[in-house]
């Protein structure tokens, strides 16, 4: 048997390119093959686990590639509101807190099982547990034919979608495999690289602040000038800061250079005060309670665990009376609390990582339609691309959005 379609993936894309393409044209005979025992197990964990779909701040900043124009020129052709339109037209309703897009069920394992059913019902066929080891682009009579080589059997199809995701998460089916088979097919790639992960810093007393969280402003900025800056919720770990807004610098590293790195990052605690306020009150407290020892007054500011670190940091003995602190140590204190400087380690964690920057280059595909221009009938969607979004449903519109326009060229070949 020669199918119409065959998906290899059944994450995001995968069941939503299977399932446009099902209802498009119901006489179609569609295959997804996965490797895992059950389908999208990323999208089931997504927006932990509440399924983040897509975000009312839709911009090509929020997105990241080496290609940035061809990244600017899809967001152009798109809007947010497909993605809550398609949803609803699939029975699930959505709301939105802060710009954010959630079904309302806020159940992200009951969208992954709902888009399966659908495509059940519509008569798409899956092979589960079944990796494909090789893809070949064959010739029948001129027209396009593929082969695809599983460690169960060997199948083929008219038209291919390659949408296996990226390497980071394996424990949830993240998969380097993509990247072979693109590469096999004759595409050029872009280094994968883990992002939307913790940042990892060089400083032996971070430790001492694990578990303790800040609002904070996050800026990095090399001697030359600023290139990020982010407010939120700073989390401390043994080596590593981590919450939404180190995730979202984590996809800027990887088009940063080794030494543009050096002290590039700085962390705002206070960044309701300026430094001088800050540096009044310090002093004012100083005044009313000299003989108390110098943690007692920073308790009153920052968590334990993080007054902690930062006199360690400043080599600083927390037992010392107030009185004792000389005019230069409280400026320190006050300008470390102001500007915590850090030096980023390029660490590629594939475990912690949510999504996987880098990919097949965008060059090899066409905009319109995610079809390759090296082969024809062949399409490759989602993150096995070279495009990566930072946190707030970027990653998910991009997956099913591309998916629903490859099933979709697809399908007006065969009307």
């Amino acid at each position: 048997m020669i199918y119409d379609i065959i998906i290899v993936g059944g994450g995001a894309s995968g069941l939503s390119a299977a399932l446009e393409a099902a209802i498009a044209n119901r006489q179609l005979h569609i295959l997804v093959v996965e490797k895992g025992s059950v389908c999208g197990r990323k999208l089931s964990a997504s927006g932990n686990g509440k399924c983040n779909l897509t975000n009312a701040a839709f911009t090509p900043e929020c997105y990241y590639s080496t290609d940035i124009e061809w990244i600017k020129e899809w967001v152009k052709q798109h809007d947010y509101h497909e993605m809550i339109n398609y949803f609803l037209q699939l029975g699930i309703p959505v709301y939105e807190k802060n710009g954010y897009y959630y079904p309302v069920s806020n159940q992200a394992k009951q969208v992954t099982n709902l888009l399966f059913e659908r495509c059940k019902e519509l008569g798409v066929t899956f092979e589960l547990e079944t990796e494909v080891t090789d893809v070949y682009a064959l010739e029948d009579h001129g027209d396009s034919l593929y082969e695809i080589v599983t460690n169960k059997m060997s199948y083929r199809t008219r038209s291919l979608i390659l949408c296996t995701g990226g390497a980071v998460s394996p424990k949830l089916g993240g998969t380097a495999s993509g990247y072979r088979l693109a590469k096999q097919l004759q595409h050029h790639m872009v280094a994968d690289y883990p992002v939307l992960s913790p940042v990892y810093v060089e400083d032996a007393s971070l430790k001492l602040a694990k578990g303790v969280r800040l609002e904070g402003i996050v800026t990095m900025q090399t001697q030359s000038e600023k290139i990020w800056q982010e407010k939120g919720q700073i989390q401390f770990n043994d080596n590593n800061l981590s919450g939404i807004v180190m995730m979202n610098l984590s996809c800027k590293l990887p088009f940063c250079k080794k030494d543009q790195l050096t002290n590039a990052l700085h962390i705002d605690c206070l960044p309701e005060y300026s430094w001088n306020t800050c540096k009044e009150y310090v002093m004012k407290q100083s005044r009313l309670f000299p003989d108390e020892p110098l943690n007692n007054l920073l308790f009153g500011v920052f968590p334990a665990g993080f007054v902690r670190y930062l006199l360690s940091r400043l080599h600083m003995d927390g037992n010392t009376m107030v009185s004792h602190v000389s005019e230069k140590q409280w400026n320190r204190i006050v300008s470390n609390c102001k500007k915590l400087v850090f030096t980023p380690i390029l660490k590629k964690d594939y475990e912690k990582a949510q999504v996987t920057a880098g990919g097949v280059a965008l060059k090899d595909i066409c905009i319109d339609s995610f079809e390759s221009k090296i082969h024809k009938n062949l399409y490759i969607v989602g993150e096995l691309l070279d495009v990566n979004g930072i946190c707030g449903g970027y990653n998910l519109t991009f997956a099913i959005l591309s998916g629903i326009e490859a099933a979709r060229h697809i399908g007006g070949k065969h009307d």
